[in-house]
């Protein structure tokens, strides 16, 4: 997941390309994400199963294209969870009875599926991306609507989560329990359910000390092991990694918590990121190891202010933070990608710069980003070459339409 954070200039992602005379149309409407939905279930369905995700042209010459074609994994960045989002988001704004039944047939293969994976896997990843924790937010939420599972039935599974929380050696929101945290917490604001938050908290307070037994004082940060050299080891200071997306998480925590512990590696965390800094560059390091200054929500600018603007949206208050995202905003919003992805791609970064933007209370730059996107939505690939797209949420198109159905709200996007 690592090596394909990095790898933001490869061909799987959705790219915009005019000498293919790709973008033919000056925009996309809900005519286009219709005719995407209708893709999605007569190509990537089979029995009641999402089997399987074009991830774009590999190769192209005058006589053929090759398209890859890639079993989906369960999980939200690269997987099902992704699509079940943005299925989810467009029945709830344009319901269809029939279509619903077959839809709820998926969600509840998925969760049979799901609590079958955590009861008997212990190790399994439980990050939000690329874990556990984003497949429970997706079904929590989507349960909701379709009545797939009682409570019960999600507090039996949180207690095996509990359990295994020790197994976790990732740590981060893609893949380890920081993510999880993400899910727990959103959950807990969410329930209504006296049973379900107690069981909850109990799963929030476990991951709390687990973050905190293995939180490297003198570094300021959780380890990473390089898996063919288990003695080089290093810290991540980016969002999808590293230290600026463990922090909100842990913020959000200590609000529901009030764990004094939790709140002291918060305020040291977050000088650690003050003092990362590079005002020349407006941009941070990858990690303690590597100096390259990367743009994109999983390392780099977009992705740490996005971490700290959580921070300051809830509540965290520091002027320093204020003034860097402000900074680094100027910066951003001048930037451009050849990808129009999530990930790595011009949608994740302009998102987040308007998402930051409305935090520090600048409309200019809000404004200015709302343009970037109006204009990154008329550039989306039509549907006329919908097989040569990656579908998935985090690199593909799935992630951009669940926005838009979300009204443009980043609210459980990134």
């Amino acid at each position: 997941m690592i090596k394909e954070s990095l790898a933001f200039d490869k061909v799987m992602y959705l790219a915009s390309n005019a000498k293919k005379n790709l973008l033919v149309e000056p925009a996309i409407g809900d005519c286009e994400i219709d005719k995407y939905k209708d893709y999605l279930l007569s190509n990537s369905v089979v029995d009641n199963w999402i089997t399987s995700i074009e991830t774009g042209v590999t190769h192209e010459d005058a006589e053929y294209k090759e398209i890859e074609l890639n079993i989906m994994p369960d999980t939200l960045y690269l997987g099902k969870s992704g699509v079940i989002k943005f299925l989810w988001a467009y029945y709830d704004r344009k319901p269809n009875k029939q279509e619903e039944i077959w839809f709820k047939n998926v969600l509840k293969s998925f969760w049979i599926k799901l609590k079958k994976h955590i009861i008997t896997n212990p190790k399994i990843q439980t990050g939000f991306y690329d874990g556990i924790g984003g497949l429970l937010h997706t079904m929590y939420f989507a349960n909701k609507k379709y009545s797939i599972f009682h409570d019960i039935e999600l507090i039996q599974i949180l207690m095996v989560i509990k359990k295994n929380i020790s197994y976790d050696t990732q740590f981060d929101v893609i893949s380890g329990s920081a993510g999880l945290l993400n899910a727990l917490i959103d959950i807990y604001h969410d329930s209504g359910s006296d049973d379900l938050k107690k069981q909850l908290l109990d799963c929030i307070n476990g991951v709390e000390t687990h973050l905190i037994n293995h939180f490297d004082d003198i570094n300021c940060g959780w380890a990473f092991e390089n898996p063919s050299d288990p003695n080089d080891t290093f810290y991540y200071y980016g969002y999808s990694h590293g230290l600026s997306g463990i922090i909100p998480q842990l913020y959000r925590s200590f609000l529901i918590t009030n764990n004094d512990e939790i709140k002291q590696l918060v305020d040291k965390s977050v000088k650690k990121i003050i003092m990362l800094y590079d005002n020349i560059e407006r941009n941070w390091p990858t990690s303690s190891s590597v100096d390259t200054y990367y743009t994109n929500w999983c390392h780099g600018s977009p992705g740490v202010i996005y971490g700290l603007g959580i921070l300051l949206k809830n509540g965290y208050v520091s002027k320093e933070i204020n003034n860097i995202i402000y900074e680094v905003l100027l910066r951003l919003v001048r930037e451009e990608k050849p990808n129009l992805c999530l990930c790595h791609g011009s949608y994740g970064n302009d998102i987040i710069g308007k998402y930051c933007s409305e935090i520090i209370g600048n409309n200019k730059l809000k404004t200015d980003f709302e343009r970037k996107l109006d204009n990154n939505w008329s550039k989306l690939l039509n549907t006329d070459n919908i097989i040569e797209v990656n579908k998935s949420y985090m690199t593909g198109i799935t992630g951009i339409y669940y926005w838009k159905l979300n009204n443009n709200n980043l609210d459980h996007i990134l």
